[in-house]
């Protein structure tokens, strides 16, 4: 079967790395990677992916010029295999150069069919069922139809340990392929000096430390009428990677911030790896002789708060830590090299609805992608 993994786009090298570590031989998109699977691989890139966001797997592919012709083409596919008979179903739909373009028609077809397909409730039901919709994704391009079901349920970034944050985190999806396009190991160390929640560490921490981020989770196949129990045991049996001890190290000049990605920290069972500590740029000094320096500063609010987080970041990167490389991420329009510190882009995506840049440089260097 075929599977569609979802990333920002720009962050597509990140993905494909990653899936191609994992035993996938995946072809770059806009947007993600296609790649053909049996259970074993779905299963276990579920388990282990770290910078996807969703996962959906292909079901269907066929002409669709009118509405009655998709309805019985829909029809036909196999939802036993994905929709229990007392499930309700969420239908997305895009239409691109097609004669069937109004969406919300498109939906109430392909949902009527499903239904009929799988005996499955109305949506004016959902009250009483006792699971959370299977989603379905149609895309429709010059009058071909593809159909797709969600096999991740909830977003793939949602790990479970934040619970609270500290201004506007990074999705943990995100800060895991900032982690691996900046090309950080885990003998590396590593500081986040205005470290918010916690995320970059966090993510860096159970990377040393093999944590699956899938593993205390469900997803949505485990909800299919198909689901192989044995294959998902299987795939948590595997010998895990060799876990190291990291040096990683997360301050912020807000306490309160502290205090919550240090509880963040707990709750994804890495505490013990991180050094926190209460600390205000202008004040930075090296925790160890190099290592990589990587962070999302304050952005989001008037230009010149942006500036003055970025400017104290780069005196440090100039001052004590100028032993260190580093990654920085901020807003297209700011240029880290107005304020002293020379480096390139690695990459460039939308976080938030804001078109941001990672940036690298330092003593080691870090490779433009």
């Amino acid at each position: 079967m075929t599977a569609f993994a979802v990333v920002a786009p720009g962050l597509e090298p990140a993905l494909t790395d990653e899936l191609s570590a994992l035993g996938a031989r995946p072809r770059a998109v806009t947007g993600g990677a296609t790649f053909e699977t049996d259970t074993d691989l779905l299963y276990r890139v579920h388990l282990h992916s770290r910078t996807a966001a969703r996962i959906r797997v292909r079901i269907g592919e066929f002409p669709a010029t009118t509405l009655e012709a998709l309805g019985a083409a829909v029809r036909r596919l196999p939802w036993d295999r994905y929709v229990h008979p007392r499930q309700p179903v969420k239908v997305e739909v895009a239409s691109h150069r097609s004669r069937l373009r109004h969406r919300e028609t498109i939906a109430r077809k392909a949902e009527h069919a499903i239904r009929d397909a799988a005996r499955v409730p109305r949506r004016t039901d959902a009250g009483r069922l006792p699971t959370d919709p299977v989603g379905v994704l149609i895309r429709i391009e010059d009058d071909r139809a593809e159909v797709s079901v969600d096999a991740s349920g909830d977003l793939l970034h949602r790990r479970g340990w934040r619970r609270e944050h500290a201004g506007a985190p990074l999705r943990e999806n995100l800060a895991a392929a900032c982690l691996w396009l900046a090309q950080w190991s885990p003998e590396e160390p590593l500081l986040d000096p205005v470290c918010g929640s916690g995320t970059f560490p966090i993510e860096a921490a159970t990377i040393a430390l093999a944590r699956p981020p899938g593993a205390d989770r469900t997803f949505g196949f485990h909800r299919w009428p198909s689901f192989d129990a044995a294959a998902w045991a299987r795939v948590l049996a595997e010998a895990p990677e060799e876990p190291f001890a990291p040096t990683l190290f997360a301050s912020d000049r807000d306490a309160r911030a502290i205090t919550i990605a240090r509880a963040n920290a707990r709750r994804a069972g890495v505490e013990q790896a991180i050094r926190f500590d209460v600390q205000d740029l202008a004040n930075a000094v090296a925790p160890a002789p190099s290592g990589l320096v990587i962070a999302n500063p304050p952005w989001g609010g008037r230009i010149k708060g942006e500036l003055a987080a970025m400017d104290l970041l780069s005196r440090a990167l100039r001052g004590p830590l100028a032993g260190w490389r580093w990654a920085l991420l901020a807003p297209r329009h700011i240029v880290p090299h107005r304020l002293g510190l020379s480096g390139e882009p690695i990459a460039r995506f939308n976080d938030g609805g804001v078109d941001v840049v990672l940036h690298g440089g330092g003593p080691s260097g870090v490779t433009p992608v």
